[in-house]
C-alpha cells in the first residue's frame, strides 16, 4: 500500500509543483493505481478479492502504462490518447520524458506496475496464517 500511495504523492507533486500536467492516459494510471490501493487494503478482510482487485488493476495499469511508453517513442501517433494540446503544457512525450534518478517518468511508472502485478500474485498464492 506504500508503493501505491507514494506513486500517488509523486504524481500529484510533479503535477502541482513541477507543472507536468497529466494526459488521458495519465489520469488513467491513476485510476488504476487507486484501485491497486483499494485492492490492497481489501486484502486484509478477504484475501482473495483484494489479491484479485489488486492484480486485475495492476494488469490493467501494465497495458496502459505501455500504451503511454509507445506513445512517448512516437511508436502510436495514430491513437493520439496521449497529446496536450493547451499552449505552454509540455506533451506527453515531454512529460514522459522527465527524468527522476536517470529514469524517465514513463520506465518508472511501467516498473512501478510491474512490481505490483508482482506483489499481486505473490499475495494470491500466499497462504498465511488465517
Amino acid at each position: 500500500m506504500a508503493s501505491a500511495c507514494a506513486a500517488l504523492l509523486i504524481a500529484l507533486w510533479w503535477q502541482y509543483h513541477d507543472g507536468l500536467q497529466p494526459c488521458s492516459l495519465c489520469w488513467v494510471q491513476r485510476g488504476e493505481v487507486l484501485a491497486i490501493l483499494a485492492g490492497f487494503a481489501l486484502y486484509g478482510w478477504h484475501r482473495r478479492a483484494g489479491g484479485a482487485l489488486a492484480l486485475a488493476a495492476a494488469i490493467a495499469g501494465l497495458a496502459t502504462a505501455l500504451l503511454q511508453l509507445s506513445e512517448v517513442h512516437g511508436a502510436a501517433p495514430a491513437l493520439g490518447v496521449c497529446t496536450i494540446t493547451a499552449s505552454g503544457v509540455p506533451s506527453c512525450a515531454v512529460a514522459g520524458a522527465h527524468r527522476i534518478l536517470g529514469i524517465r517518468l514513463v520506465d518508472w511508472s511501467l516498473a512501478g506496475f510491474v512490481f505490483w502485478v508482482v506483489l499481486a500474485l505473490a499475495a494470491l498464492r500466499w497462504r498465511g496464517s488465517r
